[in-house]
Parts: structure tokens; C-alpha cells; sequence
């Protein structure tokens, strides 16, 4: 009976671990069923690189804190919410850009700032900074990757155009007329001014000009030169008077006087159809001189003026008798009364040809 009864003592104990241990066994395996049911998958890109696990955190929040993922949500990126639920059922992925300094130089602005951004361009854009047409970036363009460090200097880069019209001053040209008097002159083409246009194109960095190109440089309107026409002919003015007259030549002469005396007319008395006629057929009278016609042509017009002591000219005279003690530089000048003539004597006088047109 002992022994029986030990035996069946003995297989009660077994049967009982035994189903304790099956009983424990289905308990983790549910447990850890259960475990398993409720762990999530996380892929997270951070900075670029992806990485991937498997948590038991219910939030995205606790996600990156229990696992030490550097976040700073007043300047870093995530694309999803710090309270989103880890889903289980299905793989849950984020975003994560961490923000690195950057310096940022406009418009006399110095400022240091945080960014997540991955281009320049985007920077500025993110921070209300705007390019212009010819601005440009220091040492980068738009396009470039943000590095931590990093300088963005701003160049503001502007074009203008500057307009120069300087004149280009007439010259004045005298042509000689010998047809016409000193005293004269002719406009024969009215001086206008030129123009020279030069047009720059300048270019500022920063309100500094750094270049000047050259658009046009050229004249845009041709001078025109002014002609004057002048007389080549000498002017000669009368004695006490404002009349002019031209003339040819001058000579320096001797100059007597003759009357209608018949000793100085060749013995012809009153009463001759010859008396008081000259050479050239005009009567005798003031302004008819006797001349060399080797000398002085006759018909020639002259004017004789007195070149010493205090006479008046004798003044316009025509060249209008000959006489055989006229040769040379020698003339005779006619005055009605005997007085004059000897109170003339024989003087030096110059003798002009008056110009005829």
C-alpha cells in the first residue's frame, strides 16, 4: 500500500509541473503575442539618411526623445506632429531637418540666424529676402547647399545709363573776295553747332560704382563750319568825311597846279574851240588832272590826298589831260583861280586808283 500510494503521489507532482510549466508557457507566448501586436514601425529620414525601427512609444514625440534624435522644435523641421500616434499596423515615416547657423548679410542688415532650408533660395525666400534682377550672392548663387557657418552677403547690384551731349563749336572760315572792299563781308554759311553723344552704362554694387561700359560715343549731329566772304580790295576813307572808296593801288607823286592861263595851256586863248578842252575831250575844271599816261591811263578815276603840310585833299579826280612836263610820277592838278595854283606849288601826294567793279 505504501508504495502504491507513493507512486501515485510521485505522478500527481509531475502532472502538476508539467501543467504548470505548459500553463506559464502559454502565458508568455500570449504575452509576448500581445508584445509584439503592439510595437510600431518607425522610419525616420533625418538630415538625409534614413533610419528604421521598431518601438513600443506611442507618439512621435516620444519616439525621438527616447531615442535621443536631435530635435530643437523652435528652429528644426519635422513634417509630421510631435503628437502624432505610432500606428502599428503600418510603417510610420518622418522628416527630420535639424537647423544649422547662418549668417545673413542685406541692405546694411547683419543677423544671425537658424535654418532648415536646403538652398540659399530658399533661405532667403524663408527669411522675406528678395533678389532682384542683377543681384547676386558673394562666393555662391541661389542654388547652392546651406552649410552650418555659412556667410549669405547680399549684393545689390543696380545698372544705370548716363547721358553726355557735349557741342562741338563751329570753326570760322574766311574765304578772300578781290572782287569786293576790306570794308565788306559776306555770310555764305551760317556756323552751327555739333553734338558728341556718349552714353555709359554704369554698374553699382552696393551704391559703389564698380564698372562703366560704353554704349555710344559717337557724334549724332555734325558740326557745321561758318564761311565768311571778305574784300581783299583796299578802303579808303575821305578826309573829314564817312565816304569810302576802293582802290587798286597807290603811289607816292609830285603834284602841281595848272590853270586855264593860255602859258599853261599850250599859248590857246579864250575864244579857241581848243581852249579849256583836255586831252581826253573833258573840259577843264576842278577834278581834271593832267597825268603821264605811261603812269596814269587816262579816264582813270583817282583820288589824290595831300601827304604833307596841312592842304585838304585835293580829292576825287579823273585822269583827263596830258602835258609835255607831265612825265613820271608827275601830275598836274586843275584850279580856276592863279592864287590857288601858286599856293599850291608842287607838293608830294598819293595818288589813289580808285576801283572800278
Amino acid at each position: 500500500m505504501t508504495a502504491h500510494h507513493d507512486k501515485v503521489q510521485k505522478y500527481n507532482q509531475i502532472k502538476y509541473t508539467v501543467a504548470g510549466i505548459f500553463l506559464l508557457l502559454c502565458c508568455a507566448f500570449i504575452t509576448l503575442y500581445l508584445f509584439e501586436n503592439n510595437m510600431s514601425d518607425v522610419r525616420v529620414t533625418l538630415n538625409g539618411t534614413v533610419y528604421a525601427k521598431r518601438t513600443i512609444n506611442e507618439t512621435v514625440g516620444e519616439f525621438i526623445e527616447d531615442n535621443n534624435i536631435p530635435f530643437d522644435d523652435n528652429f528644426d523641421y519635422i513634417d509630421i506632429s510631435l503628437e502624432e500616434n505610432l500606428k502599428p499596423e503600418s510603417t510610420n515615416t518622418f522628416v527630420i531637418k535639424t537647423a544649422v547657423p547662418v549668417t545673413l548679410i542685406y541692405d546694411g542688415i547683419e543677423m544671425q540666424i537658424m535654418t532648415y532650408k536646403s538652398s540659399i533660395q530658399e533661405v532667403l525666400a524663408d527669411n522675406g529676402v528678395m533678389l532682384y534682377e542683377y543681384d547676386r550672392i558673394d562666393k555662391y548663387n541661389p542654388d547652392t547647399e546651406v552649410a552650418s557657418g555659412m556667410t549669405l552677403q547680399i549684393v545689390r547690384v543696380t545698372k544705370d545709363v548716363e547721358v553726355i551731349r557735349s557741342p562741338i563749336p563751329y570753326k570760322v572760315k574766311v574765304v578772300e573776295n578781290p572782287t569786293m572792299g576790306m570794308n565788306e563781308r559776306n555770310l555764305l554759311t551760317e556756323g552751327e553747332y555739333g553734338e558728341h553723344g556718349l552714353i555709359s552704362e554704369i554698374t553699382f554694387e552696393d551704391g559703389v560704382e564698380i564698372y562703366r561700359a560704353t554704349i555710344l560715343n559717337k557724334i549724332i549731329k555734325p558740326v557745321i563750319h561758318e564761311v565768311i566772304e571778305m574784300g581783299t580790295i583796299p578802303v579808303m576813307t575821305i578826309q573829314g568825311t564817312n565816304e569810302i572808296f576802293l582802290y587798286s593801288k597807290v603811289l607816292t607823286m609830285t603834284a602841281t597846279a595848272y590853270t586855264l592861263d593860255p602859258a599853261e595851256c599850250g599859248g590857246k586863248e579864250p575864244g579857241d574851240p581848243a581852249y579849256g578842252i583836255t586831252k581826253s575831250g573833258l573840259p577843264a575844271e576842278p577834278g581834271v588832272i593832267a597825268v603821264d599816261p605811261d603812269i596814269i591811263p587816262l579816264f582813270t578815276r583817282v583820288y589824290v590826298e595831300t601827304a604833307q603840310g596841312t592842304w585838304l585833299d585835293y580829292g576825287m579826280a579823273v585822269a583827263g589831260d596830258t602835258g609835255n612836263a607831265i612825265r613820271g610820277n608827275i601830275i598836274d592838278l586843275f584850279m580856276w583861280e592863279k592864287d590857288d595854283a601858286l599856293n599850291w606849288g608842287r607838293r608830294t601826294v598819293r595818288v589813289y586808283f580808285v576801283y572800278e567793279k
